[in-house]
Protein backbone atom coordinates (compact mmCIF):
# COMPACT_ATOMS: atom_id res chain seq x y z
CA UNK A 1 0.00 0.00 0.00
CA UNK A 2 1.93 3.46 -0.89
CA UNK A 3 1.43 7.12 0.45
CA UNK A 4 -0.15 10.00 -1.77
CA UNK A 5 2.74 11.97 -1.98
CA UNK A 6 0.36 15.25 -2.42
CA UNK A 7 -1.43 14.39 0.83
CA UNK A 8 2.31 13.81 2.96
CA UNK A 9 3.47 17.30 1.89
CA UNK A 10 1.99 19.50 3.77
CA UNK A 11 2.04 17.54 6.85
CA UNK A 12 5.86 17.47 6.22
CA UNK A 13 6.03 21.25 5.98
CA UNK A 14 3.79 21.73 8.84
CA UNK A 15 5.97 19.73 10.95
CA UNK A 16 9.32 22.01 9.86
CA UNK A 17 7.45 24.71 10.69
CA UNK A 18 6.38 23.89 13.88
CA UNK A 19 10.53 22.61 14.56
CA UNK A 20 11.78 25.77 13.46
CA UNK A 21 9.49 28.12 15.41
CA UNK A 22 10.32 25.76 18.61
CA UNK A 23 13.98 25.83 17.97
CA UNK A 24 13.87 29.51 17.59
CA UNK A 25 12.09 29.88 21.14
CA UNK A 26 14.56 27.58 22.44
CA UNK A 27 17.38 30.02 21.29
CA UNK A 28 15.55 33.12 21.91
CA UNK A 29 15.10 31.82 25.62
CA UNK A 30 18.90 30.72 25.92
CA UNK A 31 20.09 34.09 24.53
CA UNK A 32 17.85 35.98 27.12
CA UNK A 33 19.22 33.69 29.97
CA UNK A 34 22.79 34.38 28.59
CA UNK A 35 21.93 38.15 28.46
CA UNK A 36 20.47 38.26 31.80
CA UNK A 37 23.39 36.63 33.53
CA UNK A 38 25.41 39.25 31.84
CA UNK A 39 23.86 41.48 33.30
CA UNK A 40 23.52 40.06 36.66
CA UNK A 41 27.30 39.60 36.89
CA UNK A 42 28.03 43.02 35.19
CA UNK A 43 25.61 44.49 38.52
CA UNK A 44 26.60 42.24 41.30
CA UNK A 45 29.70 41.63 43.51
CA UNK A 46 32.55 38.76 43.67
CA UNK A 47 31.12 35.47 44.83
CA UNK A 48 32.83 32.98 46.78
CA UNK A 49 33.21 29.70 44.43
CA UNK A 50 35.24 27.82 47.34
CA UNK A 51 37.46 27.97 50.76
CA UNK A 52 40.58 25.77 51.11
CA UNK A 53 42.08 25.37 54.07
CA UNK A 54 43.90 22.58 56.16
CA UNK A 55 42.71 22.46 59.78
CA UNK A 56 44.67 19.60 60.86
CA UNK A 57 47.95 22.06 60.15
CA UNK A 58 46.27 25.22 61.28
CA UNK A 59 46.61 23.85 64.85
CA UNK A 60 50.00 21.98 64.34
CA UNK A 61 51.85 25.36 63.71
CA UNK A 62 51.71 28.99 62.74
CA UNK A 63 51.70 29.58 58.64
CA UNK A 64 48.82 28.03 57.64
CA UNK A 65 46.51 29.47 54.41
CA UNK A 66 42.99 29.81 54.19
CA UNK A 67 42.53 30.47 50.85
CA UNK A 68 39.51 32.27 49.15
CA UNK A 69 38.63 31.32 45.54
CA UNK A 70 36.69 34.20 43.68
CA UNK A 71 34.22 34.07 40.48
CA UNK A 72 35.82 37.55 39.17
CA UNK A 73 39.08 39.12 39.53
CA UNK A 74 38.99 41.36 42.88
CA UNK A 75 41.26 44.61 43.59
CA UNK A 76 43.94 44.51 46.10
CA UNK A 77 41.81 44.01 49.55
CA UNK A 78 43.76 45.74 52.69
CA UNK A 79 43.73 44.70 55.92
CA UNK A 80 41.21 46.72 56.77
CA UNK A 81 39.12 44.42 54.58
CA UNK A 82 39.20 41.49 56.48
CA UNK A 83 37.72 40.23 60.06
CA UNK A 84 38.55 37.00 61.57
CA UNK A 85 35.90 35.82 64.58
CA UNK A 86 37.55 34.89 67.18
CA UNK A 87 40.14 37.53 66.56
CA UNK A 88 43.63 36.05 64.92
CA UNK A 89 46.55 37.59 63.69
CA UNK A 90 46.23 37.27 59.80
CA UNK A 91 48.92 38.21 56.27
CA UNK A 92 46.28 38.70 53.36
CA UNK A 93 47.40 38.82 49.88
CA UNK A 94 45.53 38.43 46.51
CA UNK A 95 46.06 36.66 43.01
CA UNK A 96 43.45 37.94 40.77
CA UNK A 97 40.61 35.15 41.47
CA UNK A 98 41.71 34.34 45.27
CA UNK A 99 42.56 36.06 48.70
CA UNK A 100 44.98 34.30 50.35
CA UNK A 101 44.82 34.89 54.73
CA UNK A 102 48.12 33.35 56.41
CA UNK A 103 47.51 32.52 60.20
CA UNK A 104 50.95 34.11 62.20
CA UNK A 105 49.66 31.63 65.04
CA UNK A 106 49.13 28.12 65.20
CA UNK A 107 44.57 28.46 65.54
CA UNK A 108 42.77 27.08 69.11
CA UNK A 109 41.59 23.44 68.96
CA UNK A 110 37.84 22.64 68.29
CA UNK A 111 36.86 26.55 67.45
CA UNK A 112 34.97 27.76 64.65
CA UNK A 113 36.29 30.48 63.10
CA UNK A 114 34.19 32.99 60.74
CA UNK A 115 36.02 34.98 58.05
CA UNK A 116 34.80 37.96 56.44
CA UNK A 117 36.35 39.67 53.46
CA UNK A 118 35.19 43.06 51.87
CA UNK A 119 36.35 42.33 47.84
CA UNK A 120 35.64 45.01 44.77
CA UNK A 121 35.73 43.31 41.39
CA UNK A 122 38.56 44.98 39.59
CA UNK A 123 36.34 45.26 36.13
CA UNK A 124 32.97 46.07 37.37
CA UNK A 125 33.94 48.22 40.47
CA UNK A 126 30.94 46.59 42.28
CA UNK A 127 31.84 44.99 46.09
CA UNK A 128 30.45 42.32 47.80
CA UNK A 129 31.56 40.93 51.31
CA UNK A 130 32.86 37.47 50.60
CA UNK A 131 32.25 34.72 53.93
CA UNK A 132 33.42 31.81 55.36
CA UNK A 133 33.67 29.68 58.27
CA UNK A 134 35.51 26.36 59.32
CA UNK A 135 35.93 24.41 62.29
CA UNK A 136 39.24 23.23 63.70
CA UNK A 137 39.68 19.73 65.28
CA UNK A 138 40.69 18.42 68.42
CA UNK A 139 44.23 17.45 69.19
CA UNK A 140 45.49 13.46 68.67
CA UNK A 141 47.68 11.77 71.19
CA UNK A 142 49.33 8.65 70.99
CA UNK A 143 50.64 6.32 73.91
CA UNK A 144 52.31 2.94 74.08
CA UNK A 145 50.41 0.48 76.31
CA UNK A 146 53.09 -2.05 76.95
CA UNK A 147 51.68 -5.64 77.39
CA UNK A 148 54.25 -6.56 80.88
CA UNK A 149 56.93 -5.16 82.34
CA UNK A 150 59.28 -7.14 80.48
CA UNK A 151 58.01 -5.42 77.63
CA UNK A 152 60.42 -2.51 78.67
CA UNK A 153 63.53 -5.00 78.99
CA UNK A 154 65.27 -5.22 75.81
CA UNK A 155 66.71 -8.56 77.17
CA UNK A 156 63.30 -10.62 77.44
CA UNK A 157 64.27 -14.31 77.11
CA UNK A 158 64.20 -15.29 73.47
CA UNK A 159 63.73 -18.43 74.12
CA UNK A 160 60.41 -17.92 76.80
CA UNK A 161 56.54 -18.40 75.32
CA UNK A 162 56.09 -14.94 73.97
CA UNK A 163 53.17 -13.31 75.74
CA UNK A 164 51.09 -10.61 74.29
CA UNK A 165 52.37 -7.97 72.16
CA UNK A 166 52.54 -4.34 73.24
CA UNK A 167 50.24 -1.60 71.75
CA UNK A 168 50.10 1.57 70.42
CA UNK A 169 46.85 3.65 71.06
CA UNK A 170 45.10 6.21 69.40
CA UNK A 171 42.86 8.95 71.64
CA UNK A 172 41.25 11.89 70.38
CA UNK A 173 41.12 14.47 73.20
CA UNK A 174 37.41 15.26 73.92
CA UNK A 175 36.19 12.10 72.91
CA UNK A 176 35.63 8.56 74.17
CA UNK A 177 37.27 5.59 73.50
CA UNK A 178 40.59 4.50 71.71
CA UNK A 179 41.84 3.04 68.79
CA UNK A 180 44.66 0.35 68.55
CA UNK A 181 47.06 1.24 65.45
CA UNK A 182 49.98 -0.93 65.74
CA UNK A 183 50.47 -4.58 67.78
CA UNK A 184 54.17 -5.58 68.17
CA UNK A 185 56.27 -7.30 70.60
CA UNK A 186 59.19 -5.51 72.51
CA UNK A 187 58.20 -2.30 71.40
CA UNK A 188 60.69 0.04 73.32
CA UNK A 189 59.33 3.58 72.03
CA UNK A 190 57.94 5.17 68.90
CA UNK A 191 57.17 8.62 67.41
CA UNK A 192 54.79 10.12 65.07
CA UNK A 193 55.34 12.59 61.87
CA UNK A 194 51.73 12.02 60.61
CA UNK A 195 50.76 10.40 57.85
CA UNK A 196 54.03 8.01 59.42
CA UNK A 197 54.87 6.46 62.27
CA UNK A 198 58.19 5.15 63.31
CA UNK A 199 58.49 2.27 65.81
CA UNK A 200 61.25 1.06 67.75
CA UNK A 201 62.13 -3.04 68.58
CA UNK A 202 64.71 -4.52 70.68
CA UNK A 203 66.01 -7.65 71.02
CA UNK A 204 66.98 -9.92 73.88
CA UNK A 205 70.58 -8.10 73.86
CA UNK A 206 69.64 -5.25 73.45
CA UNK A 207 70.19 -4.47 69.74
CA UNK A 208 66.98 -2.07 67.74
CA UNK A 209 65.94 -1.69 64.78
CA UNK A 210 63.52 0.89 63.68
CA UNK A 211 60.63 0.45 60.88
CA UNK A 212 59.21 3.12 58.89
CA UNK A 213 55.73 3.24 57.18
CA UNK A 214 52.02 4.63 57.25
CA UNK A 215 50.18 4.86 61.37
CA UNK A 216 47.44 3.26 59.62
CA UNK A 217 49.18 0.39 57.51
CA UNK A 218 51.36 -1.79 59.69
CA UNK A 219 51.78 -3.89 56.45
CA UNK A 220 53.48 -1.57 54.48
CA UNK A 221 56.68 -0.59 57.03
CA UNK A 222 60.21 -0.70 56.19
CA UNK A 223 63.35 -1.06 58.16
CA UNK A 224 65.27 1.88 58.31
CA UNK A 225 68.05 0.96 60.49
CA UNK A 226 68.97 -2.15 62.72
CA UNK A 227 72.22 -3.59 64.41
CA UNK A 228 72.39 -0.19 66.76
CA UNK A 229 71.07 0.46 70.33
CA UNK A 230 68.48 2.99 69.85
CA UNK A 231 67.11 5.61 71.75
CA UNK A 232 65.47 9.04 72.08
CA UNK A 233 63.53 8.48 68.93
CA UNK A 234 61.92 11.78 67.84
CA UNK A 235 60.06 13.36 65.13
CA UNK A 236 59.61 17.21 63.41
CA UNK A 237 56.07 16.98 63.10
CA UNK A 238 53.55 16.30 60.72
CA UNK A 239 54.77 15.70 57.17
CA UNK A 240 58.36 16.03 59.07
CA UNK A 241 61.56 13.92 59.68
CA UNK A 242 62.84 11.58 62.60
CA UNK A 243 65.61 11.67 64.52
CA UNK A 244 67.60 9.06 67.29
CA UNK A 245 70.38 8.15 69.52
CA UNK A 246 72.69 5.21 68.05
CA UNK A 247 74.88 4.03 70.76
CA UNK A 248 77.74 1.85 69.42
CA UNK A 249 80.01 0.50 71.90
CA UNK A 250 83.98 0.44 71.15
CA UNK A 251 85.94 -2.76 71.13
CA UNK A 252 89.09 -0.62 72.79
CA UNK A 253 89.30 -1.04 76.61
CA UNK A 254 91.09 1.62 78.78
CA UNK A 255 90.37 5.03 80.51
CA UNK A 256 89.95 7.08 77.50
CA UNK A 257 88.14 4.46 75.41
CA UNK A 258 84.51 5.55 74.88
CA UNK A 259 81.44 4.84 73.18
CA UNK A 260 80.03 6.56 70.23
CA UNK A 261 76.50 8.07 70.82
CA UNK A 262 75.75 9.96 67.60
CA UNK A 263 72.29 11.51 66.70
CA UNK A 264 71.29 10.43 63.36
CA UNK A 265 68.30 11.76 61.25
CA UNK A 266 66.01 9.79 58.44
CA UNK A 267 63.27 11.13 56.48
CA UNK A 268 60.04 8.48 55.90
CA UNK A 269 60.59 8.01 52.22
CA UNK A 270 61.54 4.64 50.63
CA UNK A 271 65.15 5.67 50.10
CA UNK A 272 65.98 7.85 52.97
CA UNK A 273 68.49 6.29 54.93
CA UNK A 274 69.93 8.01 58.51
CA UNK A 275 72.60 10.60 58.13
CA UNK A 276 74.85 11.50 61.44
CA UNK A 277 74.66 15.32 63.03
CA UNK A 278 77.71 16.88 62.18
CA UNK A 279 79.61 19.58 64.06
CA UNK A 280 81.92 22.55 63.56
CA UNK A 281 84.53 20.40 62.95
CA UNK A 282 82.48 18.16 60.43
CA UNK A 283 82.65 14.93 62.69
CA UNK A 284 79.62 13.67 63.93
CA UNK A 285 78.57 15.26 67.55
CA UNK A 286 78.62 13.47 70.64
CA UNK A 287 75.41 13.69 72.45
CA UNK A 288 74.07 14.28 75.49
CA UNK A 289 70.75 15.52 74.96
CA UNK A 290 68.57 16.99 71.68
CA UNK A 291 65.14 18.18 70.29
CA UNK A 292 63.81 19.57 67.24
CA UNK A 293 62.50 22.96 67.43
CA UNK A 294 58.86 22.72 68.08
CA UNK A 295 57.13 23.19 64.33
CA UNK A 296 60.44 22.86 61.99
CA UNK A 297 63.36 20.70 61.11
CA UNK A 298 65.74 22.46 63.21
CA UNK A 299 67.79 20.62 65.87
CA UNK A 300 68.99 22.28 68.99
CA UNK A 301 71.83 19.16 69.83
CA UNK A 302 73.78 19.58 73.59
CA UNK A 303 77.30 17.45 72.96
CA UNK A 304 78.62 15.68 75.65
CA UNK A 305 80.98 18.55 76.68
CA UNK A 306 77.77 20.54 77.42
CA UNK A 307 78.49 22.52 74.06
CA UNK A 308 74.97 23.39 72.33
CA UNK A 309 74.62 23.92 68.80
CA UNK A 310 71.87 24.58 66.67
CA UNK A 311 71.74 21.92 63.33
CA UNK A 312 69.71 23.17 59.76
CA UNK A 313 69.34 20.10 58.10
CA UNK A 314 67.47 21.59 54.92
CA UNK A 315 70.83 23.47 54.61
CA UNK A 316 73.21 20.84 54.77
CA UNK A 317 73.62 20.46 58.76
CA UNK A 318 74.29 24.47 58.81
CA UNK A 319 75.86 24.22 62.58
CA UNK A 320 75.44 27.41 64.59
CA UNK A 321 77.35 27.43 68.09
CA UNK A 322 74.79 28.38 71.49
CA UNK A 323 77.27 28.14 73.72
CA UNK A 324 77.79 25.86 76.75
CA UNK A 325 75.28 24.87 78.99
CA UNK A 326 74.57 22.28 81.76
CA UNK A 327 70.90 21.61 81.38
CA UNK A 328 68.09 21.76 78.00
CA UNK A 329 64.86 22.04 79.46
CA UNK A 330 62.36 22.69 77.18
CA UNK A 331 61.47 24.52 73.88
CA UNK A 332 58.68 26.66 73.66
CA UNK A 333 55.86 25.97 71.14
CA UNK A 334 55.06 29.03 69.21
CA UNK A 335 58.30 30.97 70.40
CA UNK A 336 61.69 30.98 69.40
CA UNK A 337 62.73 30.48 73.23
CA UNK A 338 64.73 27.81 74.71
CA UNK A 339 64.80 27.29 78.28
CA UNK A 340 68.35 25.68 80.06
CA UNK A 341 70.16 25.64 83.25
CA UNK A 342 73.40 28.40 83.11
CA UNK A 343 75.41 28.01 86.67
CA UNK A 344 72.37 26.21 88.43
CA UNK A 345 70.13 29.34 87.24
CA UNK A 346 67.30 29.39 84.48
CA UNK A 347 67.63 31.32 81.05
CA UNK A 348 66.53 31.43 78.07
CA UNK A 349 68.22 31.64 74.63
CA UNK A 350 66.68 32.82 71.66
CA UNK A 351 67.26 30.52 68.71
CA UNK A 352 66.87 33.61 66.09
CA UNK A 353 69.08 35.94 67.81
CA UNK A 354 71.06 34.47 70.16
CA UNK A 355 70.44 36.40 73.05
CA UNK A 356 70.08 34.86 76.45
CA UNK A 357 67.99 36.34 79.33
CA UNK A 358 68.38 35.14 82.90
CA UNK A 359 64.49 33.99 84.09
CA UNK A 360 63.69 35.87 87.94
CA UNK A 361 63.72 33.35 90.91
CA UNK A 362 59.99 31.58 90.89
CA UNK A 363 58.45 32.32 94.18
CA UNK A 364 57.67 28.42 94.15
CA UNK A 365 58.19 28.13 98.22
CA UNK A 366 61.37 26.06 98.45
CA UNK A 367 60.26 23.67 95.62
CA UNK A 368 61.89 22.41 92.60
CA UNK A 369 61.46 22.68 89.22
CA UNK A 370 63.02 20.04 87.18
CA UNK A 371 60.86 20.90 84.02
CA UNK A 372 60.41 24.17 82.57
CA UNK A 373 58.92 25.45 79.16
CA UNK A 374 57.86 28.68 77.44
CA UNK A 375 54.16 28.94 76.67
CA UNK A 376 53.42 30.40 73.02
CA UNK A 377 53.11 33.91 74.58
CA UNK A 378 56.67 34.64 75.17
CA UNK A 379 56.62 35.44 79.01
CA UNK A 380 55.08 32.65 80.56
CA UNK A 381 56.24 29.07 81.02
CA UNK A 382 54.67 25.89 82.35
CA UNK A 383 56.40 23.98 84.91
CA UNK A 384 56.89 20.74 86.92
CA UNK A 385 57.12 21.57 90.44
CA UNK A 386 58.41 19.09 93.05
CA UNK A 387 57.90 19.73 96.80
CA UNK A 388 58.24 17.94 99.56
CA UNK A 389 55.35 17.64 102.35
CA UNK A 390 56.14 17.73 105.99
CA UNK A 391 55.60 14.11 106.26
CA UNK A 392 58.85 13.71 103.50
CA UNK A 393 56.44 12.56 100.70
CA UNK A 394 57.41 14.16 97.31
CA UNK A 395 54.45 15.85 95.75
CA UNK A 396 54.59 16.94 91.96
CA UNK A 397 51.98 20.07 90.51
CA UNK A 398 51.90 21.43 87.25
CA UNK A 399 52.32 25.56 87.05
CA UNK A 400 52.35 28.16 85.12
CA UNK A 401 55.31 30.54 85.69
CA UNK A 402 54.56 34.50 84.84
CA UNK A 403 56.78 37.21 86.56
CA UNK A 404 57.92 35.79 89.83
CA UNK A 405 54.83 34.76 90.35
CA UNK A 406 53.53 30.31 90.32
CA UNK A 407 49.80 29.71 89.65
CA UNK A 408 49.12 25.86 90.63
CA UNK A 409 47.05 24.26 87.36
CA UNK A 410 47.45 20.62 88.14
CA UNK A 411 48.00 18.50 91.53
CA UNK A 412 49.44 14.54 90.59
CA UNK A 413 48.01 11.96 92.54
CA UNK A 414 49.62 11.44 95.98
CA UNK A 415 51.13 7.87 94.97
CA UNK A 416 52.34 9.02 91.79
CA UNK A 417 55.52 10.20 90.71
CA UNK A 418 55.80 12.66 87.37
CA UNK A 419 58.09 12.39 84.50
CA UNK A 420 57.09 15.51 82.01
CA UNK A 421 55.48 17.73 81.53
CA UNK A 422 54.67 18.37 77.43
CA UNK A 423 52.71 20.46 74.99
CA UNK A 424 50.73 20.21 72.47
CA UNK A 425 51.30 21.32 68.73
CA UNK A 426 49.79 24.83 69.46
CA UNK A 427 50.76 25.49 73.30
CA UNK A 428 47.37 25.33 74.54
CA UNK A 429 47.27 22.10 76.25
CA UNK A 430 49.67 20.41 78.53
CA UNK A 431 50.00 16.47 79.05
CA UNK A 432 51.34 15.62 82.65
CA UNK A 433 53.26 12.11 82.47
CA UNK A 434 53.08 9.97 85.66
CA UNK A 435 53.53 6.61 86.93
CA UNK A 436 52.78 4.89 90.34
CA UNK A 437 55.31 6.15 93.21
CA UNK A 438 56.28 2.68 94.12
CA UNK A 439 57.57 1.91 90.03
CA UNK A 440 61.11 2.27 89.06
CA UNK A 441 61.60 4.48 85.70
CA UNK A 442 62.05 1.52 83.37
CA UNK A 443 58.70 -0.13 85.11
CA UNK A 444 56.21 2.29 82.82
CA UNK A 445 53.21 -0.57 82.52
CA UNK A 446 51.13 1.69 85.53
CA UNK A 447 52.15 5.08 83.10
CA UNK A 448 49.33 7.31 82.75
CA UNK A 449 49.04 10.78 81.24
CA UNK A 450 46.50 13.42 82.33
CA UNK A 451 45.81 16.35 79.34
CA UNK A 452 45.28 19.80 80.74
CA UNK A 453 43.77 22.65 79.55
CA UNK A 454 46.13 25.95 80.16
CA UNK A 455 43.77 28.04 80.60
CA UNK A 456 41.33 26.83 82.69
CA UNK A 457 42.70 24.03 84.22
CA UNK A 458 40.34 21.68 83.08
CA UNK A 459 41.58 18.16 82.71
CA UNK A 460 39.81 17.12 79.18
CA UNK A 461 41.77 13.45 79.29
CA UNK A 462 42.92 10.41 81.15
CA UNK A 463 45.12 7.94 78.97
CA UNK A 464 47.05 5.53 79.97
CA UNK A 465 50.45 4.39 78.41
CA UNK A 466 53.73 5.89 78.29
CA UNK A 467 56.11 7.52 75.54
CA UNK A 468 53.17 10.03 74.62
CA UNK A 469 53.20 11.37 71.24
CA UNK A 470 53.53 15.16 72.44
CA UNK A 471 56.57 14.63 74.51
CA UNK A 472 58.72 13.58 71.52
Amino acid sequence: MSSNPATAAPTSDLANTSFRRTAGLVIGLLLALVAGLTAAGAVRGPHLVRAEVNTASAVEHPGQRLTLRLDQAVTVPTPNDVTVDPTTPVELTNLPTSAVLKFTTALHYATTYRVSLAVQSADTGRRSTITSSFTTPEPTLYTLQRASADSTQAGADPGAVAGPPDRIVRSVVGSAGSTVVRTQPHIQEFAIAEPQMAVVTADADGIGSIQVGPTDSPDKTRTVTEGERISDLKSSGPNGIFGYIAVNETAATGPTALNTVQLRLFAPGADARPVDVTGLDGKPVQVADWSFVPGTTLVVVQATNSAMYLVDPSRDGHVTPLGGHLTLHGLGRGTTLLVEDEDTKLTTIDLVTGATTRLPPFNVHGGGLPHVQPLPDGTSYAGLLLTLTGHDQLRYSVVVLHGRKARTLHRAPADTTADAICLSSNGEYLLLQTRPADASQADDTGAANTVIDIATGQTLLEAAGSDASWCH
